[in-house]
């Protein structure tokens, strides 16, 4: 149990860091993209990559980016991933980030 684990948790780094390294070689407009996690369930079909976007106002046009490219990340992942299939790629804005700068803001503020 605790290989599998541990399995899927180097599975999810290395997502994450191809995943960072498409984001850097492709991205087309003025935003800092950052991949933060990425979460596989156990089967490993499918990842939800969580990303932050700064400025903030960039959020939309990052999550257009990734449906845009969804194609080009699959190729850009598919030789650099030994595995025989690739999971379906979903991508969401970590609220965990802005959830972390509100409250430093607010303990800021006091």
């Amino acid at each position: 149990m605790l290989n599998k684990v541990r399995k899927q948790e180097r599975y999810n780094y290395l997502l994450r860091d191809i995943v960072s390294s498409f984001i850097k070689q492709e991205i087309d407009f003025k935003a800092m993209v950052t991949v933060m996690r990425v979460e596989t369930p156990d089967n490993l079909r499918s990842a939800e990559v969580f990303v932050s976007v700064f400025p903030e106002e960039k959020e939309d046009e990052a999550l257009h980016f990734f449906k845009r490219k969804k194609n080009d990340l699959y190729e850009f992942v598919k030789p650099r991933l030994k595995m025989r299939f690739l999971p379906s790629f979903s991508f969401e804005i970590d609220k965990a980030i802005k959830l972390e700068r509100k409250i430093e803001e607010i303990s800021k503020n006091k």
